[in-house]
């Protein structure tokens, strides 16, 4: 597989791409076209599967979705500025969402015995107990 490195530099330049971007975009190609030589990668014939197994291989280093998308936009952008087929076009990794399980929660009698324990000396205390008052104590 042919890069066209000096290529992409210029039509990056001409994009008005800043220096430190394009260096950082080549090195990225340039890692990519390095593990594309490696022997045990030539067995794949079809873009496609390649593309699947260097994301395979970047997920080893990192789990983290933006990394991921961070890592595969220049190639996007390589594919999609100079070459015809881009295998990269549809890959995009959403970012997994935690959700936090409600468990030992306060009752609300517990809520009311807090609430009733704070201490209004001041006007500050008092505008946070009314703050509070109004969010966990709607009816």
């Amino acid at each position: 597989m042919i890069f066209y490195k000096k290529k992409f530099k210029s039509i990056l330049e001409k994009k008005g791409y800043a220096s430190s971007s394009i260096e950082s975009y080549i090195r990225r190609l340039e890692h990519y076209e390095n593990w594309c030589k490696q022997p045990k990668n030539s067995k794949y014939t079809n873009n496609k599967k390649l593309a699947f197994e260097y994301l395979k291989q970047l997920k080893k280093k990192t789990s983290n979705s933006r990394t991921l998308n961070r890592e595969l936009q220049p190639l996007k952008l390589y594919y999609r500025l100079c070459r015809k087929t881009n295998p990269f076009e549809f890959l995009y990794i959403n970012q997994v969402q935690e959700s936090i399980i409600k468990t030992n929660l306060l009752s609300k009698e517990e809520l009311d015995g807090i609430y009733d324990s704070f201490k209004q000396n001041t006007l500050f205390e008092k505008e946070i107990k009314c703050y509070w008052g109004s969010i966990f104590f709607k009816e």
